[in-house]
Formats: structure tokens, sequence, C-alpha cells
């Protein structure tokens, strides 16, 4: 039996708060959520976990410990939340008595890798968004509950575009605010741009995964005149991403370039700390991108960023004057990495536009600015 708690708390001693987050380890919305309630937990809060997975067999015995709190926080992300095909997430939240909080880590304008449903058109209209809904279930599932404002109270999001897109989809605007992504910050980085040594130490971070242009980094490589060598720190973290990996190792072997490029594979936190230290510059060519815990840990670490021109890492770049952003193009990546090889005051620059980033969006500040979210939820 779950005991159910009264509906009175005392801030900063007894809120008692449920995080919903996948139970999946090699998940970037799973890491996030173990570093958030730990920074939350610093503040005085009481987290329960609620480790989602898709085989998570009632969706009662969840929510009666859910409404054994004062406030439950979900990390939305729609395949999460399916199983089977069936969706999972509006039945939960029909059950849940307590206020209701969505944090949305994946959002874009069309999804990339999937047809747009607005564009099938001809005879059989109905019948051919229909089969469009069974193949695409997860993207099916978002455009529903986007209009249902994810049932919830409030709905965070890391970036203003983000709350734009929403907005344009049918989203209440009283209830979308940004709360930027937060930094694991090291106290142990000054901040001071590095002095770099003949041979450059390039790489990037994170999952191996179709968002990043592989292609672009490779023809981007082959046009480097400096001496370079490039790590990619993380592996695999899905089964259906092995082919992205098997053309990767075709690649390095078809250009020679075996110990000039290695990959890591998975690495715990500590390694992984160690090395993404060891870079100059980092490459974040992301293809697509909503929100990316890979640049506050390569800042944070006093990498130097060179980032591909979406939307996620203009923003950044305009707020913070902190990444440097290049075009879809591999000379203008060589350029750029030629460029800041060579010009130790760009470099101090970004150094100050991290050291910026990182102090207004630690996990610490915006556990505090969360728990000032939750209270104003309460009314307390």
């Amino acid at each position: 039996m779950v005991p159910f708690y009264p509906y009175v708390i005392e801030v900063g001693k007894d809120m008692k708060v449920a995080w919903v987050y996948p139970q999946n380890h090699k998940c970037g919305i799973a890491t996030y959520s173990k570093r958030y309630t730990d920074a939350l937990q610093a503040c005085g809060l009481q987290i329960i976990h609620v480790r989602w997975n898709r085989d998570t067999p009632d969706i009662k015995t969840v929510s009666k410990i859910i409404n054994g709190c004062d406030l439950v926080h979900i990390q939305y992300e729609q395949s999460i939340f399916l199983k089977n095909r069936k969706e999972l997430f509006a039945p939960l939240c029909a059950l849940i008595s307590r206020p209701i909080v969505v944090s949305l880590h994946e959002i874009y304008r069309q999804f990339p890798g999937v047809f747009p449903k607005e564009n099938i058109t001809g005879p059989f209209l109905l019948l051919k968004k229909a089969v469009y809904d069974f193949r695409h279930p997860a993207v099916t599932a978002f455009s529903r509950v986007v209009k249902k404002n994810f049932f919830s109270d409030l709905v965070l999001v890391h970036h203003h575009y983000h709350k734009e897109i929403l907005l344009q989809n049918g989203t209440d605007e009283k209830l979308v605010e940004v709360l930027p992504h937060p930094v694991s910050c090291n106290p142990d980085i000054s901040y001071s741009a590095k002095k770099f040594d003949k041979r450059i130490e390039l790489g990037c971070a994170g999952f191996i995964n179709p968002q990043y242009d592989y292609a672009l980094l490779f023809n981007a490589l082959s046009g480097l005149k400096i001496d370079w060598k490039f790590t990619w720190i993380g592996g695999l973290r899905e089964s259906r991403h092995r082919e992205v990996l098997q053309k990767i190792f075709e690649d390095i072997k078809t250009r020679g370039w075996e110990k000039k490029i290695i990959i890591t594979g998975w690495l715990k936190k500590e390694a992984f700390r160690e090395r993404i230290q060891n870079l100059d510059i980092a490459l974040c060519l992301f293809s697509h991108r909503s929100s990316s815990e890979t640049i506050g840990d390569l800042l944070s670490a006093g990498v130097t960023v060179v980032a591909t021109d979406i939307e996620m890492t203009r923003e950044i770049e305009e707020a913070y004057s902190a990444i440097q952003l290049c075009s879809f193009d591999p000379h203008s990546v060589s350029q750029t990495v030629t460029k800041i090889c060579s010009d130790s005051q760009l470099r101090e620059q970004f150094s100050r536009g991290a050291k910026k980033y990182c102090e207004q969006n630690s996990y610490c500040t915006m556990a505090e600015k969360m728990k000032g979210t939750y209270e104003r939820i309460l009314c307390v």
C-alpha cells in the first residue's frame, strides 16, 4: 500500500516531487535527470525516482506512487511512453491528481528522417494518414498531446525556439516557459584560452547517432593542413544505429585513418570527463539537434566548440558568444578550425563566453530556479 500524504507542505524541507524519467542509463535524458535530481535534493527537496521503461507494467501502481507526492515532473520524449504502439502517457496523466510539470527534450519543426504528415496529398487521403500514424507512432503521439498542453500545469523547454514551435502547434502560451539546459560545472577549469601544441586534439562526445553529420566531419578533416587527431568520446546506444557506426569504421579504413581517429565506446563518468578535458577543439557538426548535454559538458571542460549553424546552436551563440558557428560545408569547418588554432584572442573570447554560459546555467543555479517554479505551482 502506497501511503498518501496530506496536500500541505513545508517548502525546503518536506516538498516531495516525483521525477519520471527513462530507466536506461545509456540515455541522455536519464543522465540529465540524475544530475538534476541530485541538485534538487541539495536544495532541500525530497525526490521520488520513477524510472520508466516500456515494460512498466501497471500505470495504476505508478500513479499511486506519484499521487503520494506533492507534484510530479515528467521528462517527456514520445517514444519512451510507447509500448507495442500503445501510447501510455495520456492514460498515466489521467490517473494523476497532483500538479504535473512536463519537460520536453525533442522538439522539431519537422522530425528528422520522417516524411511530414501535412505533406501527404492525393486520393485515399484518410487511408494514407492512417497508415502514416501506424508507421510513425512516436510522431503521431507527439502531435496529439501538443494540442492538449501535454496534460500539464506547466511545460518546460530548453530554448526559445522550442516555445515558438509549441505555440505554432497549438500549445497554450501561458503554460510554456523556457528554462535553459543545465550544465555540469567543473570547479577545476580556469576558462582561460588553451595553448595548442603542434598536433591539435579534435573530437566530439556522445552517442553515435544519425543526427551528427559524419560525412561533413570526414570531408572537413581531409581539408585540414595541420597535424590532428580526432577522438569520438562515446559509443553506440541503440542497435538500430549500428549501420551508422559500421559506415564510420569503413570510412576510417578507406582513408587510412586508423591511427588518427579513435572511438572510445561507452565510458563511465570519470573516464568521460578525463577524455573531454584532453580535447582542444570539439566539432559538434549536428545535422539536427533539439538540445545538447554534450555542448554543456564540452564548454564546462574548457574545450573550444565549433558547431554547425542550426537553431539550437545559433541561440547559444547569440546569447553567450560561447561557440563558433560554421556552415554545412567542409571548407567552412576546416577553415574555422585553422583560424581558431592560429588566433589566441579568439580562443580567449570563447573561453569568456563558456564561463558565462556555465555559470548562468549550472545545475545548482537551475535547480534553485526549478524549486521556485515548483513553489509557484503549489502556491506556497
